[in-house]
């Protein structure tokens, strides 16, 4: 994204910081932009339900973890550790996890 002028991290990071331990409601009447809109276009919508669906299903089937996770939360996680962690049968993502 930083060759196309859009500094996606620095997005989430900025949106993570003001929405953080809130629930959907506050969130909401916060009235801020998804980080993935840019110029009234969102990056990830088509994709999203497609790609949701499908790892849920993998990791189902697998017996990992899995659940609803704050987006902006998920992705600015720093947790070098998370993968094994993960394949060890613990959820990274737990600080980030909202009721289902």
């Amino acid at each position: 994204m930083q060759g196309h002028g859009i500094d996606l991290i620095g997005r989430l990071r900025e949106l993570d910081a003001a929405t953080r331990g809130l629930d959907e409601v506050a969130r909401v009447a916060l009235r801020r932009r998804s980080a993935f809109i840019v110029q009234g276009v969102c990056l990830i919508h088509r994709m999203r339900v497609l790609v949701q669906s499908a790892l849920q299903a993998a990791l189902r089937q697998r017996g990992l973890n899995w659940g609803a996770y704050e987006l902006n939360h998920a992705l600015v996680l720093d947790d070098e550790n998370a993968a094994a962690r993960w394949l060890g049968g613990g959820d990274p993502l737990a600080s980030a996890a909202v009721d289902r």
